[in-house]
């Protein structure tokens, strides 16, 4: 580069280095939002770098804003995690399961199947119809937590939660995009520990 720099050495600069200014500000004004959240949720907010937002860590429940790649790009995905006992294996739930209870079209367990790939074996992970008897243990676990499935269905659907995915010992949704409003996660986190059975049932779900 020539010095000082013509005008077409300043424009190449600015068009690469705009962009990576840009994207640095937006995440740093993204961990005070979340460092707020933590406090107003009463919960623990961990720094996790210079430019990811953090993580949020409260009673039987985790908040977490990550990026994710996407080919040549890179997306925001905020996950929410809580504790939930006694999981009846790895289920993939939408809230239609409750609108018509229950509505197993909307339910599937994860299996994993191995298959042939050139000379080797891989273990390919998928969600498939449950059995008999895995729907009869799921419909068990979910008695536990005496929620009225029509409640259930209008929190989830205020919540703008569209999947449930159940793991050993946790319930964890994830939403497109870095999200910091208090109300939504708030019900999020309410909802879920509601679903888990680890808060007294109430009459009504909000």
């Amino acid at each position: 580069m020539r010095f000082p720099p013509s005008p077409s050495d300043l424009f190449a600069i600015s068009f690469v280095a705009l962009p990576v200014v840009g994207y640095a500000i937006v995440a740093l004004t993204r961990k005070p939002r979340f460092r707020a959240l933590a406090s107003k949720l009463g919960a623990a907010y961990t720094d996790a770098g210079w430019f990811a937002p953090g993580k949020i860590t409260g009673d039987r429940f985790v908040i977490e804003a990550y990026t994710r790649s996407l080919g040549r790009h890179s997306t925001y995905r905020t996950s929410v995690r809580v504790a939930a006992r006694g999981t009846p294996g790895r289920f993939l739930v939408k809230p239609g399961f409750f609108k018509v209870f229950p509505n197993w079209e909307f339910a599937k367990i994860l299996e994993i199947r191995p298959e042939r790939a050139f000379v080797t074996e891989i273990s390919v992970p998928r969600y498939v119809e449950p059995t008999r008897e895995q729907r009869e243990i799921f419909l068990q676990w979910l008695a536990r937590a005496s929620v009225n499935p029509a409640l259930l269905h209008e929190a989830l659907t205020t919540a703008r939660i569209r999947e449930i995915v159940i793991e050993d010992g946790s319930l964890v949704t994830r939403f497109s995009g870095f999200v910091s409003n208090f109300a939504r996660l708030q019900r999020t986190v309410d909802v879920l520990l509601r679903l888990a059975g680890e808060v007294p049932a109430g009459p009504t779900l909000r």
